[in-house]
């Protein structure tokens, strides 16, 4: 491929009897050029005799499919709730004592001051 199309091609097209090879032009009325995926001395005949290997995924921990089942279940519909938030397979993990943080802190400030003003304004509508 030549240099001034690196990049900025506009038009591509691959073909299933050239596998591992990319046409491109710059314009749709430019002509084509081609070039190999592959590093050199890679064939894409490498491809058809070995497989990828499959990857399987690691699934979601404990903790999320926990939350998942308690907290957004009740907001899936009824034919989903079991492909989307099917109940743990694993006995749920009670913590023994919530651990302390800014966050749990800020939360409970935020909410006394709620409840100091919504307590002020009550009367006064």
């Amino acid at each position: 491929m030549t240099d001034h199309c690196r990049g900025v091609c506009n038009v591509y097209r691959f073909d299933a009897a050239h596998p591992g090879t990319v046409f491109v032009k710059l314009y749709a009325d430019s002509s084509e050029e081609s070039f190999c995926l592959f590093r050199r001395g890679v064939s894409a005949d490498l491809l058809k005799e070995t497989p990828p290997a499959a990857i399987k995924p690691h699934g979601l921990d404990p903790a999320r499919q926990w939350y998942l089942f308690n907290n957004i279940r009740q907001f899936v519909p009824d034919d989903s709730k079991d492909v989307l938030c099917p109940r743990p397979l694993e006995v749920e993990l009670q913590p023994s004592e919530p651990a302390p943080g800014p966050s749990s802190a800020t939360s409970h400030h935020r909410r006394q001051q709620y409840s100091k003003t919504a307590r002020g304004k009550r009367g006064h509508l």
